[in-house]
């Protein structure tokens, strides 16, 4: 008798073992735990993650889907405000690479004869979208860029390597702004040009990244795509 009942202690043991192997593999498939580090935002993250600053959004809800079974995760009320040592989940996300990219995650794109409108710029999650009536415009030749910055137009050389981009000291005219929320905006346009590390290109969009900062572009109608 008592074989029987430790055979069948050992069977329940053997079962729920393996169930809870189970639910572990589960989870691990469903992503994985992050904590966040100094010099860490959520579109940077994103971005390591899925090769997609605006992804971030997935991350959020994740996180605050196991904040609500899990006393270990806190809910992410704000974006903008991640803290050092905050657990994050980043759920598993297949990216489909577009067409025009390589094995690298790297748009197969001749900027030389290219120009594009920026559409908005700032952090990625809170990004400010350019102020109507008015236009920035980026253009790319050999080894300098030019184009509007607002009311002034602007030029700069620029160099690359892969996906990273330097660009230097943008030098532009001179004329007064309408207003001045135009002029901070040109302000902070060229201000961002200047610490600009690296560029994404996908489907005719270009992200061109500045720290913690991203300026997005569409490509302009009837410029040369490659």
């Amino acid at each position: 008798m008592k074989k029987v009942t430790c055979l069948i202690i050992l069977l329940l043991l053997t079962f729920t073992v393996g169930v809870v192997m189970a639910n572990t593999a589960k989870q691990d498939s469903d992503g994985e735990l992050y904590i966040v580090q100094a010099g860490d935002w959520l579109s940077k993250i994103a971005e390591k993650y899925y090769g997609d600053v605006l992804a971030y959004h997935a991350i959020v809800d994740a996180t605050n889907a196991k904040a609500e079974t899990d006393s270990n995760f806190i809910l992410i009320v704000n974006p903008d405000m991640i803290e050092i040592g905050q657990r994050l989940w980043i759920p598993t996300k297949n990216i489909q690479k577009s067409s025009d990219e390589d094995d690298d995650g790297l748009a197969q794109f001749e900027l030389e004869g290219s120009t594009w409108v920026l559409v908005s710029y700032g952090k990625a999650d809170n990004a400010h979208e350019v102020i109507t009536g008015t236009q920035i415009t980026v253009s790319f030749t050999a080894d300098k860029i030019s184009g509007s910055a607002s009311c002034n137009n602007y030029s700069a050389s620029f160099s690359r390597m892969g996906n990273e981009l330097t660009i230097g000291v943008p030098v532009s005219t001179r004329m007064a702004c309408s207003s001045e929320s135009i002029m901070k905006q040109e302000m902070d346009y060229l201000g961002l040009l200047e610490s600009v590390e690296r560029y994404h290109i996908q489907d005719g969009r270009m992200q061109i990244f500045s720290g913690p900062n991203v300026l997005n572009f569409v490509l302009q109608a009837g410029s040369r795509t490659n």
